[in-house]
């Protein structure tokens, strides 16, 4: 069994293997916790270890988080990290994953380093999806590599020694086979996706958080229709 402090450990692994992807990774994750006020009902997407939703706990314990990822691997991290959150193993790529969701709606869905695993128009399909689990007034945010010109992504070798050091645990080892699909690498400018959000129905589409090639893209979801929103929406 994966202890609290064992996974602990892993998550801290994780962060330094994904700061080749995104170097101001520390900063983009504040960033994205920054948008998120209380009460907040949050999920957060392709969540991972849960790297994210600690940070997110941290800051507000209240919070009620639902963590879905398709690695059961990096679900298992993920429970034994951070006990009683809700987590949900779905591939974002295939439809009806939203039926897998424990809430009908979410006041911000957040995400990090995992949108470019989507090409183009999965990605579209994504992002109109994401917008039929927000509530009203309700704030979708991505923090990824956005660069203006095209870039070339090479497989890290951090990438590759992480994966191995957890088939080495043996709570893990069974689960490490079922690993995500393979990625890929869409890496749009920022424009791209304000494009896209757009499309998808958001009603406001901007960028709180920029570093050289990284950013964050914030969308607010309509606020008409039924219902009301949980916590309304922060200002840009």
């Amino acid at each position: 069994m994966l202890t609290k402090e064992e996974a602990l450990a892993i998550q801290a692994e994780w962060d330094r293997q994904q700061e080749v992807y995104l170097p101001c990774r520390e900063e983009a994750a504040s960033a994205l916790v920054d948008l998120v006020g209380a009460p907040a009902r949050v999920l957060d997407l392709a969540g991972g270890t849960g790297t994210l939703a600690r940070r997110l706990l941290d800051r507000l314990p209240g919070a009620e988080v639902t963590v879905l990822d398709l690695s059961p691997a990096l679900l298992a991290i993920a429970e034994a990290s951070l006990p009683g959150v809700e987590l949900v193993r779905a591939d974002l790529g295939s439809a009806g994953w939203t039926e897998a969701l424990p809430h009908k709606e979410y006041d911000f869905v957040l995400t990090m380093t995992a949108m470019h695993c989507f090409a183009a128009e999965p990605l579209r399909r994504l992002y109109r999806e994401v917008r039929g689990v927000l509530a009203p007034g309700g704030v979708f945010a991505n923090a990824d590599r956005m660069p203006d010109a095209p870039v070339r992504t090479e497989p890290s070798d951090a990438w590759a020694r992480w994966w191995a050091g957890i088939a080495a645990h043996p709570a893990l080892e069974a689960l490490v086979g079922h690993q995500n699909g393979a990625s890929a690498d869409f890496y749009p400018p920022v424009s791209w996706h304000v494009d896209a959000l757009r499309a998808a129905g958001f009603a406001e589409v901007g960028t709180p958080w920029r570093r050289h090639d990284q950013a964050v893209v914030r969308a607010i979801s309509s606020p008409g229709g039924p219902g009301t929103p949980r916590s309304s929406a922060p200002p840009a």
